[in-house]
């Protein structure tokens, strides 16, 4: 008769081909997580980055590993395993969602509609397949007391091909109005239906098995309230979205966010029994927070603001970020260390290496998560950037995290195996009962354990009655536990399971010890509190990092602000002042008596406008978002004192204040007290120009020299049109330092981050839809020439943080300019905030080569030492008071002096070659000449005024020497080169070809 040890070895591989599966099917989730990454890196110079990542999270993590684990719940809940030969249908669904999002990116990102179509179809036909199954699997188990988390998992499979539905139909050219609606309907049914309904439905049961402790008796009553109100409540907000109602909307949404509610209260009813201990707990109930709060504000939003786009996108940070991406890792931070198995002390110690610093890596996330979600112009540019990316670091750790925990599971039981071999091989007589106590025997490893309703969280093989301190098998050890396939005692106290023996007898008594021993292992003996703490520390630190590199705009300043070291007469004048949309402040003059200390309140009811005000002492109120108030001291006042709004081309606007001591008659007086008989308005008006512009940055470019190293030459090619009739583009608004010229960086504000933005293009009749998202630290906007729309939604300025949808159908053919429309309009531009669209004509011959030059000028001075948010390496800043004069610092096409006198355009002879040419001005034209060649084709603003085949042009011996434009006027000439050689092509305003605007035209054979 065989040994019991030689019985237990050849079972003990059953549990290791559940385990394959589960890296098989987890296998895209790993390679999303890889991508999400890279694409985090590279987003920059990645279109459609914000519809991207939010896209990879939903459908490639987040899709993918509900799928994966609603499967392996539902066979443990049910107690009916799945033979194998059925896992190669479930791969294939869960591969078939990665090809579909797969072909989802391709397609939106290519402009394929068909594509997004095909891909939709493919991703709801595998949530439909996989909905269906677990209804099959249903019906054929026996009764279970949770097969209403199944039921659940099956519903909210249904939902998902109706988002996919109305995902697809987003794609298409559509009204701004339906847009709205359908980009609600389509993230209620996806987010917070499918996605909303799992996660609920499966904390019933993992979240006490989280906390190793008894579930709850009202637990199935309340789930049965709460996951048919958030179902009802998704329903009905996507149903009211697509019909138009934001009031009956904002009432599901509301209905949603009270389901939502009771599911996180019957979660902390839970956690009173034990709290939370480590990562896993800590993130599953902050993202469940994040869930009810972010339900809570989209039901306001679309109650006070109506069913615009903008309120879908203002929460998109704090759903994907706070609850999507903590819900999965804390899950996963449990889940995959339990089903990889190994025996409880392999189990316990890959727990404690993905539990790494939980309670510092939970606050961190949160607290970067909440400010980052603040409103637009809370937080400084440089607080909000470095918040961000603390937040993503520490979400991030989970990836190595993951991967050490992989490492120790591996390893230790590669240590069991050879120990078990090891013993094996001293003695017969002792194999058998180490095989016995092996935590690997046939419905062991890999397990998650179950809650019980009158007890501590119970072993798997304990049953679902109560507890025991024997290993008594059960149907659960056979078929699988309740929430696995394996026994929950390999999993340790306060990390999700118990010892190997007795972990279900122990009761809440001996809590604490076993508490304190789990909470010191969670970060190498670093107790929660201390990691609470030192999670707070870390993001005060990156918020006061932020504040010093730009302390002004957090209204702080670098000269100890306004205290004066000036004898004062002990009393305080208060003013209030109000920065006003037409670039004023007001009051614009402030009488003070000499000697008193003077407090103002600054009320910004600019709209649109960011401003702020800062005095020549160095006391600043920082930034101000439209509506936001400051309170300024500005000290002792003893001399006449200016002040003024920082944010350029604000100043030389007006935006000037002056502070004027006079005597106990009302008299101005100078700071030795004597009359000062001198215009003190004029002291402001005067200086409009920044401290340290005599400083040319002119004078350090070499305009005969190549760009820098680190400059990137623009391609000057024109690519075709596409044939997609909706062309989707974000222009994303950063003001960082950019080149322009050899040895001159300057303060750049940019669409997308290029000095001069994307150029688009398209057909008559093709429709164009631009999120304008700003991420600077004024106000922004952008308007379309090739729009006919009105200007008053579209073009508005947007504060930072904020966001707009630019809808409009090019109706008419031609090179048309967009540009930043905030005041002043001229700095903004000269900035670098323009692009071109070009819209062909019916019939456009084809031509060899096609170029793009738009030409532009800017005008630059040295930034004053105290102004705000001027970015690293910018040696330069746009002069409001040089564009008065008119007189560029340099006139350049696509936005860089010199580059194409180093990089030129080339041409083989007789090819025929197309320049498309458009002035962007602020100010400036331009009579755009080729050197040694001339145009047998001019077309200008919308119409052709020479070709070869025109009726007024006979013979075609007709030609054309210039293109002459005006400001924000375009159009395109054809030419060939009948020899080879160098030509160049200038603005034949020689002024301005000598400040920059000229490159090169090389034609070789």
């Amino acid at each position: 008769m065989p040994s019991p040890a030689a019985t237990e070895r050849p079972a003990a591989a059953k549990p290791r081909r559940g385990r394959s599966w589960h890296r098989t099917a987890g296998k895209p989730v790993r390679w999303w997580l890889v991508a999400l990454v890279v694409v985090i890196g590279v987003h920059r110079w990645i279109p459609e980055t914000r519809w991207l990542m939010v896209h990879m999270v939903t459908l490639g993590l987040i899709t993918t590993s509900i799928m994966v684990w609603s499967q392996h719940f539902t066979e443990a809940l049910l107690h009916h395993k799945l033979p194998d030969t059925d896992r190669p249908r479930q791969i294939v669904r869960i591969y078939g969602v990665t090809a579909g999002t797969v072909l989802l990116i391709a397609g939106m990102l290519g402009g394929w509609w068909w594509l997004t179509v095909v891909a939709a179809t493919v991703i709801g036909a595998m949530l439909t397949w996989h909905g269906l199954a677990l209804l099959r699997q249903l019906r054929e188990a026996l009764p279970a007391r949770f097969g209403i988390t199944v039921r659940w998992y099956a519903t909210a499979s249904f939902f998902l091909p109706v988002g996919a539905i109305f995902g697809a139909i987003l794609a298409r050219d559509l009204p701004a109005e339906w847009h709205a609606r359908l980009l609600l309907a389509h993230q209620a049914v996806n987010v917070l239906g499918f996605v909303g309904l799992t996660v609920s439905a499966t904390l019933l049961t993992l979240w006490p098995t989280i906390l190793r402790t008894r579930m709850r008796d009202d637990a199935v009553r309340l789930s049965r309230i709460a996951l048919p109100l958030m179902a009802a409540g998704s329903l009905l907000s996507a149903l009211f979205a697509l019909t138009g109602h934001p009031v009956l909307t904002a009432a599901g949404l509301a209905l949603y966010t009270v389901g939502a509610a009771l599911v996180g209260v019957l979660m902390l009813r839970t956690a009173r029994r034990r709290r939370p201990e480590g990562y896993m707990g800590w993130s599953l109930a902050s993202g469940v927070a994040w869930l009810v709060v972010t339900s809570a504000l989209a039901a306001w939003l679309v109650a006070t603001r109506g069913l615009e786009t903008s309120v879908a996108q203002t929460l998109t940070v704090p759903f994907v970020a706070g609850f999507l991406v903590q819900t999965l890792f804390g899950a996963m931070s449990y889940i995959l260390p339990s089903t990889m198995g190994g025996g409880p002390a392999t189990v316990r110690a890959s727990l404690a290496a993905m539990n790494r610093a939980g309670v510092y890596r939970a606050t961190v996330a949160n607290l970067c998560i909440a400010l980052f979600a603040l409103p637009a112009g809370v937080l400084p540019s440089w607080v909000r950037a470095l918040v961000s990316i603390v937040g993503a670091v520490v979400l991030a750790a989970f990836i190595p995290l993951m991967i050490s925990s992989a490492k120790v599971s591996v390893a230790a039981r590669r240590r069991m195996v050879a120990e078990r071999a090891a013993r094996a091989s001293s003695s017969d007589d002792d194999a058998a009962p180490h095989a016995a106590a092996s935590p690997s025997r046939p419905g062991q490893a890999g397990s998650v354990p179950t809650p019980s309703s009158s007890g501590e969280a119970v072993p798997a093989n304990a049953g679902h009655g109560g507890s025991s301190s024997r290993t008594v098998t059960t149907r659960g050890d056979v078929e699988g536990s309740t929430m696995g396939q394996g026994v929950a005692s390999s999993v340790p106290a306060g990390h999700g399971g118990g010892s190997s023996r007795g972990a279900s007898t122990q009761r809440e008594g001996d809590g604490s010890a076993r508490r304190q021993s789990a909470a010191s292992s969670s970060a190498g003996g670093v107790s929660p509190l201390t990691q609470l703490l030192a999670g707070v520390l870390t993001v005060v630190l990156a918020v006061a990092a932020g504040i010093a590199i730009a302390p002004q705009s957090a209204g702080f300043s670098l000269s100890g602000g306004g205290g004066s070291a000036a004898e004062g007469t002990g009393e305080t004048t208060e003013v209030t002042m109000h920065a006003r949309e037409d670039m004023r402040f007001d009051p614009s003059e402030i009488r003070v008596p000499r000697g008193n200390r003077l407090v103002i309140t600054l009320v910004n009811e600019d709209p649109s406008m960011v401003h702020d005000l800062v005095f020549a002492n160095g006391a600043t109120s920082g930034r101000l978002d439209p509506g936001a108030t400051a309170t300024v001291d500005v000290g002792v006042v003893t001399d006449p004192l200016d002040g003024w709004c920082s944010v350029i081309g604000h100043r030389s606007m007006g935006m000037t204040v002056n502070v004027v001591p006079v005597d106990e008659n009302g008299q101005a007086v100078s700071g030795d007290g004597t009359h000062d008989h001198s215009s003190a308005a004029g002291g402001a008006a005067g200086s409009g120009t920044a401290a340290g512009s005599e400083a040319d940055p002119a004078q350090a470019a070499d305009l005969n020299a190549a760009p820098g190293k680190g400059f990137t030459t623009r391609s000057p090619v024109l690519e075709p049109a596409s044939e997609e009739t909706v062309h989707r583009v974000t222009l994303d608004v950063q003001e960082v330092a950019r080149e322009v010229a050899p040895g001159v960086t300057m303060d750049a504000w940019t669409y997308n981050g290029q000095y001069m933005g994307p150029t688009l293009r398209g057909k008559v009749g093709d429709t164009f839809e631009v999120t304008l998202e700003n991420h600077g630290s004024m106000g922004h906007s952008v308007d379309f020439h090739a729009g006919d729309v009105s200007p008053d939604e579209p073009m508005r300025t947007i504060v930072p943080g904020e966001s707009l949808v630019y809808r409009f159908t090019a109706q008419r053919s031609g090179i048309w300019l967009y540009h930043c429309s905030s005041m002043p309009m001229s700095t903004h531009v000269a900035a670098g905030m323009f692009g071109a669209v070009v819209i062909d004509p019916p019939d456009l011959p084809a031509v060899d080569r096609e170029y793009l030059l738009v030409q532009n000028e800017t005008y630059l001075s040295a930034p004053d030492e105290n102004q705000p948010d001027v970015p690293e390496g910018a040696g330069a800043v746009v002069d409001p008071e040089k564009i008065k004069t008119g007189q560029p610092t340099f006139t350049m096409f696509n936005g860089h002096a010199t580059q194409y006198m180093h990089a030129p355009l080339t041409a083989r002879p007789d090819e025929r070659v197309r320049i498309w040419v458009l002035a962007a001005g602020p100010s400036k034209g331009l009579s755009f000449h080729v050197v040694g060649g001339q145009f047998d084709t001019v077309y200008k603003e919308g119409t052709y005024q020479l070709t070869p085949s025109a009726t007024n042009n006979p013979g075609g011996t007709g030609g054309a020497q210039a293109l002459d434009l005006a400001s924000a006027q375009g159009g395109f000439v054809e030419l060939s080169f009948p020899e080879a050689g160098t030509y160049t092509f200038v603005n034949h305003s020689f002024a301005e070809a000598e400040r920059g605007a000229k490159g090169l035209i090389r034609v070789a054979d």
